[in-house]
């Protein structure tokens, strides 16, 4: 009986610890999603950047 409480006990104490890691692994996810959106908030504003110099050139062109 002493070993069924045992087994128990950590078979508590484990799934304290999944819930951990499912809650570390849900935190890093977020993260991550937070940093792919600034990133291709970045690309967005380099494409941007580029039309605009594109633009620019083809002016500096038609002027010469």
């Amino acid at each position: 009986m002493a070993d069924a409480g045992g087994t128990i006990h950590e078979i508590v104490q484990w799934a304290g610890r999944v819930t951990e890691i499912m809650s570390e692994i849900s935190s890093a996810s977020h993260e991550q999603s937070t940093g792919i959106e600034q990133v291709n908030q970045a690309i967005k504003q380099m494409e941007h950047v580029t039309q605009q110099n594109a633009a620019l050139s083809e002016e500096a062109a038609a002027a010469a």
